[in-house]
């Protein structure tokens, strides 16, 4: 009954954040106060939500060609936490990830040891500009297969698979964090 509530407040936030979003008109480029002025909102209509889900999560938008794309993440920035990532989670909601930050731009390899659930890696350079995606699975067996992306990134965004593809993501778009 709880997750059919969460569900039906997330759908309720989507809704009002996609109405914000088209008042904003947000579809052009170079609006960077536009988009804080609807991360604002959509983090005050989140104060009003009691979904546990929410709780911690770090919003992340991206800007497509079709719109900006919103994402909530754990955010994991020590050695610890990244080499833990997303490891035995049998579920990830759609439209949560976790945000991996590192402190300098290098192109780092990700595997998916003891990872469930099938993922979009979204690789993000310093200016935060989307250098490449890769679909990665579970690993089935060892050696477990090495995700490296053709450029530098220093933070990593995982989604499940195919949320960059429904959601047009595509490298060259922009990531905005907080």
């Amino acid at each position: 009954m709880d997750q059919d509530k969460n569900k039906n407040q997330w759908k309720i936030f989507q809704n009002k954040c996609q109405k914000m979003q088209n008042y904003l008109n947000l579809s052009g480029k170079n609006n960077c106060m536009r988009l804080k002025m609807l991360l604002i909102f959509c983090l005050v209509f989140l104060g009003g939500c009691n979904s546990e889900n929410m709780q911690g999560k770090t919003p992340i938008s991206i800007e497509t060609n079709e719109g900006t794309i919103m994402v909530f993440a754990d955010v994991v920035s020590t050695p610890e936490a990244r080499a833990q990532g997303l490891m035995f989670r049998e579920h990830l909601e759609e439209d949560f990830g976790m945000w991996f930050a590192f402190e300098d731009p290098y192109p780092y390899s990700f595997w998916m040891k003891n990872t469930l659930i099938p993922l979009d890696m979204i690789f993000v350079d310093e200016n935060f500009r989307i250098v490449d995606i890769i679909q990665a699975d579970p690993c089935q067996q060892d050696p477990c297969p090495l995700y490296t992306p053709i450029a530098s990134a220093m933070y990593v965004l995982e989604v499940n698979q195919n949320f960059s593809a429904r959601a047009g993501v595509k490298p060259g778009n922009m990531v905005f964090v907080g």
